[in-house]
């Protein structure tokens, strides 16, 4: 059997966060995919979806191969990492890993660096040697994150991380004595779901986690054992409390950080509302400080060279925070393969910019919750009908991100728009409410 890449279509590993269903955001590793890809999945792929994401990269479907990994407890809803390493699943590996030239994952975990090992294949999984001793949960952790940050001597917000429940208070007060606003962050989450603000003003924008609005500090008291409980995950892991940053936009930062050093990808913005990220784009389009940008870029290397420093091989998206001034923090870095590579790596790189000129920019959106709960057929055979796929010729349109999972609900998908400009991604949205039925 050939095999030119294995690819673990995993996501983050259950032990940091329970998930009820992974199997359509881990289809976003579609958008990465090379004619004779191994890829190894918790569920059946979304075959639809397939082939429309091959259809725009230009390789055949029938060229891949789907392996399950074992999924007894959860039919499939969650990737088990330690089902890679069931004896069985291993002896239907061999074969392949004998022509392996790569092996890629989404979630570079513990149990992916022990099956390149079990089938003798390290030498092809950069890192290897890192993520076998947990260093996927270290490199991800924002509480990490900040010691690194603050090593590198790249500028984070004001504060610190917290250990015990003692010390949350304690932060807290101290911030609030001189600003408006706190956040509160747990280790591992992400997309703003993570997040719980303190407020002495009800002006603010709540985090999806919620929000206390408070006066009178010494109404915290109260709010502490449960706001610890859920920040700390009943006590496993160090809370982040920093001051709450007000007037910022966030940008991200993409690096490779490869055995020979790291090297810049994609430069993009992230949009938030109500605290839950429903937007993001690159190559970036905000009219943004331009020192201050540049500045915010060479940091933004120094941090991924720390990573890199520490045996960290792979992708990794400094998320930062910039004002009108070119005033900048950053806020964590993920370490590991996130939304953004498929915009960029796939949809950009080998569909829309694919030896043009750079004159378009990509957006993905979450599709809103108003929108219609469709199968995949269905929304892309509205989308097709209403000419709002993307075309080839005039490299314009829609193309989906991920597909839809009509159990989960609505707000389940991913939804990328190709675009000249602001105003003409605008117009493309509002025509796909209406071909939706969502307007």
């Amino acid at each position: 059997m050939s095999c030119n890449r294995l690819i673990v279509a995993n996501h983050i590993d259950p032990s940091l966060l329970k998930q009820p269903d992974q199997r359509t955001f881990t289809q976003r590793v579609f958008w990465l995919l090379e004619e004779g890809d191994v890829v190894i999945v918790s569920s059946e792929p979304d075959r639809l979806f397939l082939k429309h994401v091959c259809g725009y990269l230009g390789i055949s479907d029938d060229s891949l191969t789907f392996i399950l990994v074992g999924q007894s407890e959860n039919e499939g809803r969650v990737f088990e990492p330690r089902a890679l390493l069931e004896p069985l699943f291993l002896h239907k590996l061999e074969d392949y890993a004998e022509h392996c030239t790569e092996l890629v994952s989404l979630w570079p975990s513990v149990q992916v660096a022990e099956l390149a090992q079990c089938l003798g294949i390290e030498h092809v999984y950069p890192g290897s040697a890192f993520f076998s001793q947990g260093g996927a949960a270290f490199a991800n952790s924002k509480s990490s994150f900040r010691v690194l940050a603050a090593s590198a001597e790249v500028p984070i917000p004001k504060g610190g991380v917290c250990q015990t429940q003692e010390e949350l208070p304690d932060r807290i007060q101290w911030l609030l004595k001189g600003a408006d606003g706190v956040m509160v962050k747990q280790s591992h989450n992400g997309a703003g779901a993570g997040c719980a603000v303190i407020s002495k003003g009800s002006h603010l924008v709540p985090r999806t986690a919620g929000s206390i609005w408070t006066n009178d500090l010494g109404e915290l008291e109260d709010s502490m054992e449960s706001l610890w409980h859920w920040s700390s995950v009943a006590g496993r892991f160090p809370v982040v409390v920093e001051e709450l940053c007000l007037g910022y936009r966030t940008v991200w930062f993409e690096f490779e950080s490869r055995d020979d050093g790291v090297a810049l990808r994609a430069i993009g913005g992230l949009e938030y509302e109500a605290g839950k990220m429903v937007r993001e784009h690159t190559p970036l389009q905000w009219d943004v400080h331009p020192v201050g940008l540049e500045k915010a870029r060479i940091d933004a290397h120094r941090l991924a060279s720390s990573y890199h420093a520490i045996g960290y091989r792979g992708y990794l998206s400094a998320d930062g925070l910039i004002n009108d001034d070119g005033d900048y923090v950053f806020t964590e870095m993920n370490a590991r393969i996130g939304g953004s590579l498929p915009i960029y790596g796939g949809v950009w790189e080998r569909v829309v910019h694919a030896g043009q000129s750079v004159d378009r920019y990509v957006v993905q959106h979450l599709s809103p919750n108003h929108w219609p709960n469709l199968a995949t057929e269905e929304l892309l055979r509205r989308l097709d009908s209403a000419g709002l796929l993307y075309d080839q010729e005039s490299r314009t349109g829609a193309v989906l991100g991920i597909p839809p999972l009509r159990e989960i609900g609505n707000g389940s998908f991913l939804l990328i728009i190709v675009a000249m400009d602001a105003e003409d991604q605008n117009q493309l949205f509002s025509r796909i409410e209406t071909a939706l039925g969502a307007s």
